[in-house]
């Protein structure tokens, strides 16, 4: 009688878990978009979240951002789809340093504007040895992505 106890109590306890995992998700559930200002000082740094999609745009300076985006994305989502620097600036450019690090890229996006400052030159060197690509923006031009779609 004990064994048949003990199988009861299993079985109502994977019954409980699965009710309260239904539960929490149903009411878990992410909006189908969200628009993030990322606190990073001196600087802008604005993630965009979409139901499957991530788009950062600019990361302002140093590594704040890092910390920013594990404050607003799920633990388990490592993946920026586009990455977007609107100009080679330091306060717009060196947090992509650690965010290329951190978190896989699936497309960089920047302007054809040049600078000569060393981040902006390492910040070119990462994304060829990462082997991310590269898209210069020109105006008129629409990247498209899942169900999305970004008009320049």
């Amino acid at each position: 009688m004990p064994r048949v106890v003990s199988y009861i109590l299993i079985g109502l306890s994977i019954a409980n878990l699965t009710l309260w995992w239904f539960i929490w998700s149903a009411t878990s559930q992410e909006p189908d978009l969200g628009i993030y200002f990322l606190s990073v000082g001196q600087g802008d740094a604005q993630l965009i979240r979409g139901s499957r999609s991530n788009i950062l745009i600019d990361a302002g300076p140093g590594s704040r951002v890092v910390n920013a985006l594990d404050n607003v994305l799920p633990v388990y989502d490592r993946t920026i789809d586009i990455a977007i620097l609107t100009h080679p600036n330091l306060d717009h450019l060196s947090g992509m340093l650690p965010v290329l690090e951190r978190y896989g890229v699936r497309l960089f996006v920047m302007t054809g504007a040049e600078h000569t400052i060393a981040e902006y030159q390492k910040l070119k060197e990462i994304l060829r040895v990462l082997n991310v690509p590269v898209l210069y923006a020109i105006r008129g031009q629409r990247i498209s992505f899942g169900e999305n779609e970004i008009a320049i």
